[in-house]
């Protein structure tokens, strides 16, 4: 039977510790905490639309005398029921879950893996992912041969992937069951992509093993891989392959390149293809908000006419989207009655990218003459901005599941938030200055 061991905290007080050892910064999470323990009480205080709902709100540790933010004591989902009924009975396998388990529960897995990850990275084609899972369960028995597979003789193992992601949701002990198997659908698929050319199938195989080593505490192994398969997907253009179905589509393509960006981005390392390289049609829209990134990413070393320049570009991208991705910060509430998960997650990232862009420009600027000469001009803008994010995170963690079955999602734009607002540049004025337009953060 697999034992529960405590895994690396995924952002308890190992990440929350090194964020918050200035004590003002711990002060502002005590209100949180005791705010969510009373939320605990109160029916549907979990906004979740389906299985996640097993995710209940953690109580405070003491870290220093102080509470701080914990993960939430998580209870078996479907997920962790199945997969240790599948382990009980003989191990788990990518075959023998897609066999074993009915159409009804691998739908329920695609469901959440949409509104979860598929949304923002649409890869992966859910509704042939269904009809190929049903295909493969009806002829398992016959023997027959399918014919027409988008994904070919990969569909379990990616099928099980999907699972492995979901199972991520849920807590350390479905991901101990599933991380072996997935260690080695991994590496026997990595001398297939080396040898030969990859198809569709090993391509978003090996996607999904990238999302789920960032989901648990391997982002650097997921930026390293990524990166590979980036460069993979770009040599298997459209103007190289001549056979449709083995075409990598432009929406796959861009989404394996916003991962690489998105990692490349929270881990501080390069990307592995730069936009000039890039022979891909753009996306609708996407060529002016491409050259913007490339202005903001060219121009951080900045005068104060180019951070001002810089600032509009970002609060002109944000303000440009279409209404149904505006997000209204920290007075924005996710109404299940009224909204998709999926939706709000979507909207909600776009805010807090924006927020941290504009954070990282300010942040710049400030120490642009030196870690001990900060220009103050612009301060109570940036610690303004780094409160907004907070306080939307706080509220996230309060009174959903969703910051705690994505934190990995979440973990950046809190680190750089606190970034804005704690280290040796900022001294003791300072300091109470940013305490002080803080303390309502909660």
């Amino acid at each position: 039977m697999v034992t529960e061991r405590k895994r690396r905290s995924r952002y308890t007080s190992v990440a929350w510790s090194v964020n918050c050892k200035l004590h003002g910064y711990v002060l502002l999470l005590t209100g949180c905490t005791a705010a969510r323990d009373a939320n605990s009480a109160r029916p549907g205080a979990t906004a979740s639309n389906h299985a996640m709902d097993a995710v209940k709100p953690a109580h405070g540790v003491s870290i220093h005398g102080q509470h701080v933010i914990d993960l939430p004591v998580v209870h078996l989902g479907f997920v962790s029921r199945e997969l240790d009924r599948l382990f009980v009975h003989g191990g788990v396998t990518p075959q023998g879950a897609l066999e074993t388990l009915d159409h009804s529960f691998w739908c329920r897995v695609l469901e959440v893996y949409e509104e979860e990850v598929g949304m923002m990275y649409p890869f992966l084609d859910i509704n042939q992912q269904s009809h190929e899972i049903l295909k493969r369960q009806t002829q398992s028995y016959s023997g027959s041969l399918r014919s027409g597979s988008l994904y070919g003789e990969g569909i379990s193992n990616i099928a099980f992937l999907v699972l492995a992601i979901v199972s991520s949701f849920e807590g350390s002990k479905p991901v101990e069951i599933v991380s072996l198997i997935v260690e080695e659908v991994f590496v026997s698929t990595i001398p297939k992509i080396r040898l030969q050319s990859p198809n569709l199938g090993d391509l978003t195989l090996l996607a999904l093993t990238c999302i789920f080593f960032f989901l648990n505490d391997r982002e650097k192994e997921a930026w390293r891989l990524i990166g590979t398969f980036v460069r993979l997907a770009h040599e298997k253009s459209p103007q190289e392959e001549e056979t449709a179905p083995e075409n990598i589509s432009d929406t796959f393509s861009w989404s394996l390149y916003t991962l690489d960006r998105r990692w490349s981005f929270g881990t501080g390392l390069p990307s592995a293809v730069q936009d000039s390289e890039i022979n891909r049609p753009s996306l609708p829209t996407m060529s002016e908000t491409s050259s913007s990134a490339a202005t903001l990413a060219s121009r951080l070393q900045v005068s104060t006419s180019t951070q001002d320049y810089l600032q509009f570009r970002v609060l002109q991208w944000q303000q440009n989207l279409p209404c149904r991705l505006q997000f209204n910060g920290v007075d924005e509430k996710f109404d299940v009655a009224i909204e998709k998960r999926g939706d709000y997650m979507l909207l909600l990232m776009l805010y807090l990218r924006a927020n941290q862009m504009r954070t990282i420009i300010l942040r710049k600027a400030a120490s642009r003459f030196g870690s001990h000469n900060i220009d103050t001009s612009n301060f109570q803008v940036m610690i303004q901005v780094a409160r907004d994010t907070i306080q939307v995170l706080a509220r996230l963690a309060r009174e959903t599941d969703i910051y705690h079955a994505q934190h990995k999602a979440f973990n950046h734009f809190l680190e750089t938030a606190f970034s804005a607002v704690e280290g040796p540049q900022l001294r003791r004025g300072e300091y109470r200055m940013t305490s002080k337009c803080l303390s309502g953060a909660c």
